[in-house]
């Protein structure tokens, strides 16, 4: 039996319909129209004349969908500086590159979940930079001598490069294997130099049988970070556009980059950001130009070094005070390492750098490290985000910016780092290396810390080098670095540890600061 009540409630009586008023139109005093809900078009024109119009607008909406458009070989990449600010451009030329080097895109080593995370807060935590004196710069006169041309002067770190500073190595801890490996590794970077001047992480790319061997870079776009890379080695072991068994080489490279120079913001400033290399290109470029000027004294690339410089500092986070992808991004330690040692090289070569730069970089390190500063995290400091790579990456930077040897997070950093070693075992990862073993050198030299550091280094480089055929003279290893970086990556990241005894002179005088000659930046 059910239960359910009967529905007393009585139905409200129905509105009327309102009567539907058209769109109401007014007509200003010079005529002109302005409609309510619908445009006048439709309220005038015909029905058929409607429906044409609609359907020819639908017809070329899905003609431009689906039909590809041809555009001239050029990309522009667009970044605002800040809020409110002008948007600037990058054009990157892609005359150069075939349709599958174009397309080739950079494989952007994964983040660990842990960095994920802090990305998301990590920019309301970073620190507002108190720069008081804003307008100081540093000039020439603040570093004393210059290489004279055509050889390589004494007078700054960058004056053991010369013929006498190659045969003065063998008392740093060189042999002649280590010496003969350099050789080696430079004759099979220069024969893989492209006839445009450049060169390309995928070194299969151009003309030649010898290209076809495995380890090609997939970093096929990123020219400008690959040229600079191939050159880094050749000035490392005193080869200029002035002097040296691969002085042509190496001007064609410097004539490749100055090509691809792209004006940002004002003239002063020069990019050389691309999309596979992102602001990494920009700064192995800017190193480049500043050590071949400090070098050779050519006037004719003081304005490229200069411009170069000037961008890194215009690219520098205004707010947190590092650097990453993107001009303007705040900062990752992997990244801000290329920028300041670029910075290092523009101050060695005499280049005007404004002193904020510096403070900013050094309130960024202090954000990324723990209290001592002996460990370095990659967007912000935490434990779970600090890696070996990491920690000699920000250990270099703070003996660049003039940190004594005696200062406490120095010294443990540094001895955590010696007491690790060197990265000796698959799949090698050679930017640790890298890093490690220069901050080694400048703390350790002429002690056992530094000779059992640089033996282990130097003979498992001269072992792993490949002697036959084709991969003559060159190193392939299976980090995720070397993996976008190919062949060419790893090959100029080995022979420079191998250059070490000569590539830079020690920053450290003997009572333990930095050598005031080499002095970076005094805050």
């Amino acid at each position: 039996m059910s239960n359910a009540q009967p529905n007393t409630r009585q139905r409200r009586p129905a509105k009327p319909k309102a009567r539907r008023r058209g769109p109401t139109v007014v007509v200003d005093e010079r005529g002109d129209f302005e409609t309510g809900r619908r445009f006048l078009f439709f309220n005038v024109a015909p029905s058929w004349l409607v429906s044409f119009f609609t359907h020819l607008v639908l017809l070329l909406v899905l003609a431009f969908w689906f039909i590809p458009t041809i555009t001239d070989k050029k990309i522009a990449f667009e970044s605002g500086t800040s809020e409110g600010a002008a948007t600037d451009s990058i054009e990157v030329d892609l005359d150069d590159f075939n349709s599958d080097a174009a397309a080739a895109q950079l494989d952007t080593p994964d983040l660990s979940s842990d960095m994920l995370s802090d990305f998301s807060d990590v920019q309301a935590e970073l620190p507002t930079t108190d720069i008081s004196d804003v307008g100081e710069m540093f000039s020439a006169e603040d570093f004393g001598q210059v290489p004279e041309t055509g050889g390589v002067s004494g007078g700054n770190e960058l004056g053991a490069r010369s013929a006498d500073g190659r045969r003065r190595a063998r008392s740093e801890g060189a042999t002649a294997e280590s010496e003969t490996a350099v050789d080696l590794a430079l004759a099979w970077i220069v024969k893989h130099q492209l006839p445009d001047g450049g060169w390309n992480f995928d070194h299969t790319v151009g003309p030649g049988e010898f290209r076809d061997t495995e380890g090609a870079g997939t970093a096929r776009g990123a020219r400008n970070g690959a040229t600079a890379m191939a050159l880094l080695p050749l000035l490392g072991a005193g080869h200029t556009h002035k002097s040296g068994k691969y002085k042509e080489s190496v001007q064609k490279g410097l004539d490749f980059l100055k090509r691809r120079g792209r004006g940002r913001g004002n003239a002063s400033r020069l990019s050389y950001y691309e999309e596979d290399g992102r602001l990494y290109s920009h700064g192995l470029t800017a190193i480049v130009f500043c050590e071949t000027y400090a070098m050779t004294r050519d006037e004719e690339l003081r304005p490229y070094a200069q411009a170069a410089i000037k961008f890194t500092e215009y690219a520098q986070d205004p707010r947190g005070g590092g650097w990453r992808y993107e001009p303007r991004q705040q900062g990752d330690t992997s990244a801000v390492g290329w920028q300041i040692v670029a910075l290092k090289s523009g101050k060695i070569a005499g280049l005007e750098i404004n002193r904020r730069t510096f403070k900013r970089a050094n309130v960024f390190l202090d954000f990324v490290s723990n209290s001592d500063g002996s460990e370095y995290g990659y967007l912000r400091y935490r434990k779970t985000t600090v890696e070996k790579s990491l920690n000699a990456i920000g250990l270099l930077c703070r003996m660049y910016l003039d940190w004594p040897k005696d200062r406490p997070g120095l010294v443990q950093g540094m001895s955590n780092i010696s007491e690790l070693g060197p990265d000796t075992e698959a799949p090698i990862d050679m930017y640790y290396n890298y890093y490690a073993t220069q901050a080694m050198k400048h703390m350790y030299v002429g002690t056992p810390a530094w000779t059992r550091w640089n033996t282990e280094i130097r003979d498992f480089l001269v072992s792993a080098q490949e002697r036959d055929g084709d991969n003559r003279g060159s190193w392939l290893f299976t980090s995720e670095w070397a993996k976008v970086g190919g062949r060419l990556y790893s090959t100029s990241m080995a022979c420079m540890n191998l250059e070490i005894y000569y590539r830079y002179q020690p920053l450290y005088g003997k009572d333990g600061t930095v050598d005031e000659q080499f002095q970076l930046f005094v805050p």
